[in-house]
């Protein structure tokens, strides 16, 4: 699956915080699926 992570998607899931669901977490953390950034974000 591709993950498209926009900016906060992104700054929660490497600050750990509790406003990214579990669901989206481990969505992230799978490393099977291929993660996209806007280059907006960077």
């Amino acid at each position: 699956m591709r993950l498209l992570l926009d900016t906060h998607a992104i700054l929660w899931f490497f600050a750990g915080h509790a406003r990214l669901s579990d669901r989206g977490r481990d969505l992230i953390d799978n490393q099977e699926h291929q993660k996209l950034i806007s280059v907006a974000s960077v």
